[in-house]
């Protein structure tokens, strides 16, 4: 995507002749530089944001104060409830909230085992990544826009974006999108005067997140005000989080609920399946790209037969998995007794050669196997990553 940058005053500006008051400015400068405008991001030791976005059908709101490279500290709430929010090195998100908050999962069983502890949220929350509010993640955001910002030729058509409240009257507003007359897809709004800092930003995904694939669960309707904080913010903000994380369990659920994390394979003991029994031997092991859980998963196997009839379904079992650590394979069986697997062998055609002296029965046996409930956790070690986030606090 080629970025242009289109940068106007937010409504509310008073106009006027220069040329009855030549001291006065009536406007931006014909050209502003990127650093000029965004200079003061990736230095600030914080960056306070309030504001709301939609993720499937939920309108989230946050209140957040982010640093560095990607960390933050927040509160994070939902139609249901709110949830404290803490976010380590832009990926590591921890989340503790009530019932409340949890009650939108379809599996009721996670909202129990979430609700008023600290769980890994799976590096983001409502289809948004947190840490990608933090100083010089935004920063690295606004360099690859570009270095040049344009004054529009033409305010674009349709309705402006609004202007969100809290940000001041005058404003400039810069628009982000993928060519010169496409509509905007993000907003930047910037102080009218010097030193020019980010006020606040609207658009269809988080500001420090502006190119790549969409998130898995889309956002929508971000819209965030803004204000930068000073060394004893920061250091406030980094003591409370080490004061949360000190409070976690070592081992944490993990926010996920994708069954293809577990992939699993059968193998039919063939010899054992007569007289209506058959053991299937089942072998599963995480598929999970960067961080490695430890999964616990069930699995539902379904036998079929075919003695000459056609394939046709013989029994299922239920397997309780042991569980899998990182990058290990792990192995269980079940026996499924069943009347319709001795149907089927008894239906099945015996094969008769003149080198044996018995007739020996021909059968196929197959099984599938799906996970149908999986429980992810990983370890922490509580202590050492909050002396890690007291010594950052200590070096702001």
């Amino acid at each position: 995507m080629v970025a242009v940058l289109a940068v106007g005053v937010a409504g509310g500006c008073s106009g006027g002749d220069s040329k009855d008051d030549p001291g006065r400015k009536t406007g931006p400068p014909q050209e502003i530089t990127m650093g000029s405008v965004v200079g003061t991001v990736p230095s600030a030791p914080l960056l306070h944001w309030k504001g709301s976005w939609k993720a499937a059908d939920q309108t989230l709101t946050l209140d957040l104060r982010a640093m560095g490279d990607g960390d933050a500290v927040g509160t994070v709430a939902n139609g249901g409830g709110a949830a404290q929010v803490v976010v380590v090195d832009r990926e590591n998100v921890l989340l503790k909230g009530g019932r409340g908050y949890w009650r939108h999962r379809v599996d009721r069983s996670a909202t129990a085992r979430f609700a008023d502890r600290w769980i890994d949220a799976n590096g983001a929350v409502g289809g948004a990544g947190p840490g990608d509010l933090a100083p010089r993640v935004l920063g690295q955001a606004l360099r690859e826009l570009g270095s040049a910002l344009h004054s529009p030729p033409a305010e674009p058509s349709g309705s402006p974006r609004a202007v969100p409240s809290g940000v001041p009257s005058g404003a400039l507003r810069f628009e982000v999108g993928s060519s010169a007359m496409s509509p905007s897809e993000h907003t930047f709004w910037v102080s009218p005067t010097s030193p020019r800092q980010l006020v606040g930003y609207t658009g269809t995904r988080f500001p420090g997140k502006l190119f790549g694939p969409p998130d898995e669960e889309s956002t929508r309707d971000v819209t965030l005000t803004v204000r930068a904080g000073d060394a004893s913010e920061a250091k406030a903000a980094y003591m409370q989080m080490a004061d949360h994380v000190q409070t976690a369990p070592k081992t944490l659920d993990l926010d996920a609920n994708d069954l293809d994390d577990f992939k699993v394979s059968t193998d039919i003991a063939r010899d054992t399946c007569r007289s209506g029994a058959c053991r299937v031997e089942v072998a599963g092991g995480d598929d999970v790209e960067g961080r490695k859980p430890t999964i616990r998963a069930v699995v539902r196997v379904t036998l079929y037969g075919d003695g000459g009839e056609g394939s046709k379904e013989a029994g299922t079992c239920t397997i309780r998995m042991p569980t899998a650590a990182p990058g290990k394979t792990v192995k269980d069986s079940c026996t499924i007794t069943d009347a319709r697997i001795q149907r089927i062998w008894d239906s099945a055609e015996k094969l008769c050669t003149l080198r044996s002296p018995t007739c020996l029965k021909h059968t196929q046996w197959s099984a599938d196997a799906i996970v149908t409930s999986i429980r992810e956790q990983r370890s922490l070690n509580p202590a050492q990553l909050a002396a890690k986030l007291r010594e950052r606090a200590n070096g702001v």
